[in-house]
């Protein structure tokens, strides 16, 4: 709430420094009868509704006061489409696997897991803070880990 009241004091003092700067009829003062608008802060006439509602969803929100902002600027009424999401090599996957009918654990699926002889888990990673003092250390596919072991809390 602390934040949307600062965000709301800044824009006020930005927008009423400014004058009507665009040929499209709109004015900084209606950017901010908007977002005053959107916060509840006020309540618009039908006829100013329909006026600053640029999306035409009929319902006024800090998008339709971004949209005036842009045409006050000289941008286009509308943002370029969001990037799409960045795309990362999946190089450990999580998936749920359910060990006994009371507990699930979240294993990271790998191609090489590693393990010594006399334990009781098996690891994602050699470089695991567990083995650090461990001088035999088996490595393999998720099929050849010895029965029973459970996931290292270190390294899942």
């Amino acid at each position: 709430m602390k934040k949307v009241v600062i965000f709301f004091l800044c824009i006020t003092m930005i927008l009423s420094l400014s004058s009507r700067v665009s040929a499209d009829a709109f004015t900084t003062e209606d950017a901010l009868m908007a977002l005053r608008a959107t916060a509840g802060l006020i309540i618009l006439t039908a006829e100013q509704t329909s006026r600053l509602d640029l999306n035409n969803d009929n319902i006024i929100t800090s998008f339709d006061a971004l949209m005036i902002l842009r045409i006050i600027a000289g941008l286009p009424a509308t943002p370029p489409p969001t990037p799409p999401e960045p795309i990362s090599a999946p190089a450990v996957t999580t998936t749920t696997i359910t060990t006994s009918t009371t507990s699930t654990q979240n294993i990271a699926i790998t191609s090489t897991y590693y393990w010594v002889p006399n334990g009781t888990v098996y690891h994602s990673t050699n470089g695991c803070r567990s083995l650090a003092r461990s001088r035999d250390i088996n490595s393999g596919a998720w099929e050849q880990i010895p029965r029973g072991r459970t996931a290292c809390k270190n390294c899942f």
